[in-house]
């Protein structure tokens, strides 16, 4: 009976389209005017949205976000221990947070009662450059908190190699200098000042080992003799390391540690060979 009542329906559906003129190209064969009048059987009372809703469409409630709750501020030290039951302080929860970048709200975390300072360590450092051999600490000099490779190139050519010449080291001997390998002594000016100048001859340093650097030690010797009553400031700390530097300078042949330091050197070398390249006691 369907099948009979969409025949006639398209033999009238074609009568309408041959008296209105209406081209062939525009006229739906009987095949596809099947399939649409089955197509609108299975969609009957199923609702169909195209295009924007309207205002008298009724829409489900979106979905309510969750309020993100404030977490719970823990109290001092002192307030947790001294055995007193404290009622939380209570503050507008409507204020947001001032701090930049931040979309929360204010709470009691950031009063002053309530934020415990930060402990420093109370070191201080200074940046110092110098030179040692079996004879002696060479010159000690002062350098900026960082030192970069104009700086370096400039105490060599400035204050190292006229320094050697007069205490040391007279011309034409050639200079041998060991060092680490550190960037700033590895840099392409260093590298270059150091082929420019053939006479100073430059001692390959294995990677990572300032217990084969004698001169740490030195330095390590400086710290020990620190005085901890006197004010902890950069310019105490560099006038403490030029007394003492000057100090074992007039020391030279009566208490020479330098010497001792050098001497040490090929015992430096049998440890790290008996432990495999590992850490030593130097």
């Amino acid at each position: 009976m369907i099948d009979m009542a969409i025949n006639q329906a398209w033999l009238l559906y074609r009568r309408d389209y041959e008296t209105k003129r209406i081209p062939q190209e525009k006229r739906h064969p009987l095949l596809s005017f099947r399939m649409a009048v089955f197509e609108s059987l299975i969609r009957t009372g199923k609702i169909v949205k195209r295009g924007r809703p309207s205002s008298n469409e009724k829409t489900a409630d979106p979905p309510k976000k969750r309020r993100q709750q404030m977490s719970q501020v823990r109290p001092l030290m002192d307030v947790r221990l001294d055995k007193v039951g404290h009622f939380p302080e209570v503050r507008n929860p409507r204020l947001y947070c001032k701090r930049l970048g931040c979309k929360g709200r204010t709470n009691i975390r950031f009063e002053t009662k309530n934020i415990q300072p930060t402990r420093r360590s109370g070191r201080i450092t200074a940046g110092l450059w110098g030179w040692m051999a079996a004879c002696g600490p060479g010159e000690l000099v002062v350098i900026g908190e960082r030192l970069n490779s104009l700086q370096y190139r400039e105490i060599l050519e400035q204050i190292m190699i006229p320094s050697v010449r007069a205490l040391l080291i007279p011309e034409p001997n050639p200079i041998y200098i060991a060092m680490d390998d550190s960037t700033v002594h590895n840099a392409a000016i260093v590298t270059d000042w150091f082929q420019r100048h053939p006479e100073v001859i430059r001692i390959h340093w294995p990677a990572r080992s300032p217990d084969l650097m004698p001169i740490e030690n030195l330095w390590s010797q400086m710290v020990k003799k620190w005085d901890s009553n006197s004010a902890k400031t950069k310019v105490n700390l560099v006038a403490h390391a030029m007394n003492i530097w000057e100090a074992m300078r007039l020391k030279r042949g009566v208490e020479n540690i330098c010497e001792t330091l050098v001497r040490s050197k090929s015992r430096r070398l049998n440890s790290v060979i008996e432990c495999n390249g590992s850490y030593t006691k130097y």
